[in-house]
């Protein structure tokens, strides 16, 4: 919906002078979206930033530990329209990867969850006293740190796999074995499908 976005309620369109973007996956979408505009390709300050941030963390990597960062979907519930797409949410994901956290790597034996801004306090509550010892929160403010931290990033299509992919970590985007698979662009964010029984 990229060329609706410079559509009016009227009709009119009106698309800007130049689309600057800051990676080759969003340059290339634009070229084909806007054949029309010129399209700029400048590094990514925010990328920049992450990189140069990452230099000066220095924490001990978790070797039998992995991170989840939750999208949040615990907050749509049945009739809104993201819910209703899905139909799943970050509990169900996490369920469903720990009896086979073995196949995303033979080490890993427990994840910590990041919880999204938008979760409520006790989103998670049913799944740590369920998966106690093997789930775990972690509330640590500083996202670059935190990834740092570990080896193994786990999600569904949280911006955190794309900066924790950034960072050279290995970041994997969890999906439902009969949903389509992410919409994020990145050819080294992994995909890995789960099984979700409701």
């Amino acid at each position: 919906n990229y060329r609706e976005r410079f559509i009016f309620s009227d009709g009119t369109i009106s698309f800007p002078d130049v689309i600057v973007v800051g990676d080759t996956y969003a340059f290339e979408k634009a070229l084909r979206e806007f054949p029309e505009v010129r399209v700029e390709l400048i590094e990514n300050p925010y990328f920049v930033d992450l990189e140069k941030a990452r230099a000066n963390v220095n924490v001990q990597t978790r070797i039998d530990e992995c991170l989840y960062v939750s999208d949040g979907l615990e907050a749509f519930r049945i009739g809104t329209e993201r819910f209703a797409m899905s139909n799943f949410t970050d509990t169900d994901l996490i369920e469903a990867i720990i009896p086979i956290l073995h196949k995303v790597d033979s080490r890993l034996k427990k994840i910590t969850i990041r919880p999204h801004p938008s979760d409520a306090e006790g989103t998670f509550s049913k799944i740590l006293q369920k998966q106690s010892g093997k789930v775990h929160l972690d509330f640590f403010e500083d996202l670059v740190t935190q990834l740092s931290s570990y080896r193994v990033i786990l999600g569904h299509q949280s911006m955190a796999l794309v900066i924790a992919m950034k960072l050279g970590l290995r970041a994997i985007s969890i999906f439902p074995g009969d949903k389509p698979f992410s919409q994020l662009p990145f050819k080294d964010i992994e995909e890995f499908r789960v099984n979700i029984n409701k």
